[in-house]
């Protein structure tokens, strides 16, 4: 969530490219149908289900940019994938469940098209409370004025245009098959772990019942597990 202009959908272009089983969509161009599943009728009279990309890209990756400009039909569609890790369809006397373990990563812009500090997420994007606490982690990215960044972010944009190809720290093709291998890991969550995500938890739980703002519950936990279990896979352990 930012500022335009300062590279988020890129950066979910490249994650698409280099992370195995992912797909890149915008909200504004994908429907309620495209993202879970649709009931297709064919010209022989027959129902078809055709999957939409939360399923397609089940055990992987969805980028989907310009979620806030999604329509409040096809946004709630996202709730039981997010939630449950299933997609549910029931149409033409057909009932299906589709499973959708699939990590949803997406940007979106404030309302008045420049982040207001003094306002929160939820008042600077428009997008409901119910969907943003679906989201383990939520990043603000801002377009800060500073000389030095600035020109040193000008450079980079320049040296695309230059014909001299420079050769990255780590190739694209390197990063294919590191998050490849990285996604086969099944990492086992310790006792000591165990302990350590309950004691976070509390006392997260306990800070939220002070400050009576932000609100922390089961859906934050299972949050921390699957965030503590990406960690160790990123380390091979």
């Amino acid at each position: 969530l930012g500022d335009p202009s300062t590279a988020k959908s890129t950066l979910l272009k490249y994650c698409a490219d280099i992370i195995p089983k992912s797909l890149y969509t915008s909200g504004k161009s994908a429907s309620a149908a495209g993202l879970t599943a649709a009931a297709v009728k064919r010209p022989s009279g027959q129902w078809m289900i055709m999957p939409g990309v939360i399923v397609l890209c089940n055990d992987g990756f969805v980028f989907i940019d310009e979620l806030d400009k999604a329509t409040t039909e096809d946004r709630s569609s996202l709730h039981e994938a997010m939630e449950q890790q299933s997609v549910s369809i029931a149409k033409a006397g057909m009932h299906m469940t589709f499973p959708a373990r699939t990590a949803v990563f997406a940007a979106g812009n404030p309302q008045t098209g420049k982040w207001e500090l003094a306002l929160s997420a939820q008042e600077n994007v428009n997008l409901p409370p119910t969907l943003l606490s679906r989201f383990d982690v939520k990043w603000r990215i801002l377009d800060i004025k500073e000389f030095n960044r600035d020109s040193q972010m000008a450079e980079h944009i320049l040296e695309e245009f230059n014909l001299d190809t420079k050769e990255d720290l780590f190739s694209q093709d390197y990063m294919k098959k590191y998050f490849t291998y990285v996604s086969k890991l099944k990492p086992k969550i310790t006792k000591e772990a165990q302990k350590e995500l309950l004691t976070t938890y509390r006392s997260l739980r306990q800070k939220s019942q002070d400050q009576e703002s932000v609100i922390i519950d089961t859906r934050q936990l299972e949050g921390l597990i699957r965030l503590t279990t990406a960690h160790a896979k990123c380390y091979l352990r």
